[in-house]
């Protein structure tokens, strides 16, 4: 159906970079993230979701934060290399 609209509409593939700072951005405001809030957020299906999840813990920017092992019940928090919020020096 929407391959019928042809070139009338545009698309923009994200990247993993857009995909990080969003995640990265969430989680600073509400201090952990599941699943859900990943696939709602960034608009994926599951295993796509699972896929960003995972790759952010494995280079430990997450860390798995509850005792769940699947699905929406599992956390995840900053991890030793979650980025640091950047603050400017003031001019005086």
């Amino acid at each position: 159906m929407v391959s019928a609209l042809g070139p009338a509409i545009s698309y923009r593939r994200r990247t993993t970079d857009e995909y990080n700072r969003k995640i990265i951005e969430l989680v600073r405001e509400v201090g952990h993230i599941n699943a859900r809030m990943v696939k709602i957020a960034l608009d994926l299906d599951t295993v796509p979701a699972s896929r960003v999840l995972g790759d952010l813990v494995a280079r430990k920017i997450l860390v798995k934060t509850s005792e769940a092992q699947r699905g929406p019940a599992v956390t995840y928090g900053p991890g030793e290399k979650f980025p640091q919020k950047r603050t400017r020096a003031r001019r005086g």
